[in-house]
């Protein structure tokens, strides 16, 4: 649902206007669960918002790659942010792992796994160009 909805809004507002919120609310939505506990419904709605704009996020920052990179290096472009992409999928489960292990709490490993999508919003904040398709 996130990609799909993201997605039409990115072609309405372009790829700041949309991705730079959504990663902000989902870090909100994660460093919540690390700040206070709440019942079942607040704890599902917020997987949900998180859900949301974190998988449509990444699909939204593919289609960026896509119109970031010019022509002669798009494929070794996009190639770089889905295989770092993929690398980071597989550690982060090893590094909760390993901080659980360690004796970190469950709310401070959420309140850490914040600060990713806020990095990702202040990197597309400061992009400086026009990352919006042309309509034929």
């Amino acid at each position: 649902m996130g990609a799909v909805v993201m997605g039409r809004l990115i072609d309405r507002r372009g790829f700041r206007a949309i991705l730079g919120p959504a990663f902000v609310i989902s870090a909100l939505c994660l460093a919540s669960f690390g700040i206070r506990s709440a019942g079942m419904p607040v704890i599902f709605a917020a997987i949900f918002v998180i859900g949301f704009c974190i998988i449509g996020g990444q699909s939204g920052l593919n289609a960026m790659a896509a119109a970031y990179y010019p022509a002669h290096v798009r494929a070794t472009g996009i190639g770089w942010c889905l295989g770092v992409g993929r690398l980071v999928a597989v550690l982060a489960p090893l590094l909760t792992t390993m901080a659980l292990r360690d004796g970190l709490t469950s709310r401070t490993i959420f309140m850490v796994s914040g600060v990713v999508p806020l990095l990702c919003a202040a990197v597309i904040a400061t992009l400086r160009i026009n990352l919006t398709f042309s309509k034929p």
